[in-house]
């Protein structure tokens, strides 16, 4: 795999209901950083056994690999205009039998929201330097949001407002939190945020 470090989404991909792990959003935004963001599709992208090891922390087996790529290619839902679709991330995960390498090939639809600028949408760029020192799984989400945001602040004169029902929906954590804010403060927000400040450029 190539070490590159910006990972380019669309909007719709920043507002997407998911709901990763930590590892799998370092390993999925790692990926999206191999991705020449101004061509016009996504070639196959490779990647070892052992560089997947290292982003879990642990050796993964060929026994558990079927697993964590399950896990990758689980199904979330993208927003556009006016709905919320569901897919998968990639169209086909290739396991070779004899080193255990993976090839990656990114699904059609969701190539447009990774492909750079694209009709004058607003991307956001994520230096992977600034999210592999993140330790929880909901900072890697809010860091992308500001990021986002930021660009809005700076060109817009906008502040960022969101309402915690949407937060919630995007991060899907409605039923864990109940919309009780003190609580989704108390686990996601005030953790998040003290991380992003100390872990990140922003």
């Amino acid at each position: 795999m190539t070490k590159t470090h910006i990972a380019t989404q669309s909007k719709s991909m920043i507002y997407s209901k998911m709901n990763y792990s930590l590892n799998e959003q370092k390993l999925l935004l790692t990926l999206i950083a191999q991705i020449d963001s101004e061509a016009t599709v996504i070639k196959p992208i490779r990647i070892t056994l052992k560089e997947i090891s290292e982003f879990y922390g642990r050796k993964i087996l060929g026994r558990d690999l079927k697993r964590t790529l399950d896990k990758l290619n689980q199904k979330f839902w993208l927003e556009t205009e006016s709905t919320y679709f569901q897919i998968s991330m990639f169209k086909k995960i290739i396991v070779e039998k004899d080193n255990s390498d993976i090839t990656f090939i990114f699904d059609e639809d969701v190539e447009e929201h990774l492909l750079n600028y694209k009709d004058g949408v607003r991307y956001v760029q994520t230096n992977i330097k600034n999210i592999i020192p993140l330790t929880n799984k909901y900072s890697i989400r809010i860091y992308q949001l500001l990021k986002l945001h930021l660009w809005e602040k700076q060109v817009k004169k906008e502040l960022f407002y969101i309402e915690l029902e949407k937060l919630q929906t995007i991060f899907m954590t409605l039923n864990s939190y109940n919309n009780n804010f003190n609580i989704f403060d108390t686990k996601v927000l005030k953790p998040a945020l003290k991380e992003i400040n100390k872990e990140t450029d922003l």
